[in-house]
């Protein structure tokens, strides 16, 4: 019984990042992208989750655009996945974070010198639960559909005038 206040608390932290930000133009020009997976937790491994598998549920719907991937170029504009998983006796439950951003170098208001920070330019998440044999598949299918949801973003965003 103790599992079910640990379902709803990590519902209601993270009903923030369940539906897509639109930021209407940031991904204007954006040619370049580069995914980073974040190492999985001990979780995700119990329930069939690999970097593979997360790769290929990003590499699907992006394969068939015009957006270059790179695993390598400093300037492109990082596609980071995070995947926290609880493993219980009922299954698993996933909660999925993805965010699109940069590093730029600005100006704060208050301050003579300019920083680097990190700008977010995208983000959409997700909670996913299913039995431990199917946990996998889920996932992989979750990672599609919220890439799914970037590349229409980014299509609105460079659609040509």
């Amino acid at each position: 019984m103790r599992i079910l206040p640990l379902i709803a608390v990590c519902l209601f932290m993270s009903a923030g990042f369940g539906h897509a930000q639109t930021y209407d133009g940031n991904l204007k020009g954006l040619k370049l992208i580069k995914p980073l997976v974040e190492d999985l937790d001990e979780g995700a491994r119990a329930c069939g989750v690999t970097e593979e598998l997360i790769r290929d549920g990003f590499m699907y719907p992006v394969s068939s655009s015009n957006l270059q991937i790179s695993d390598t170029n400093s300037d492109a504009a990082t596609f980071y996945i995070q995947l926290t998983t609880l493993r219980m006796r009922f299954g698993c439950v996933s909660a999925i974070n993805i965010k699109v951003y940069v590093y730029q170098f600005l100006k704060p208001p208050f301050s003579d010198d300019a920083k680097l920070f990190k700008v977010e330019l995208w983000s959409q998440g997700s909670i996913n639960s299913s039995g431990t044999n199917e946990h996998a598949r889920s996932i992989k299918g979750a990672i599609e559909d919220i890439t799914k949801h970037f590349m229409t973003a980014w299509n609105l965003d460079n659609k040509p005038q």
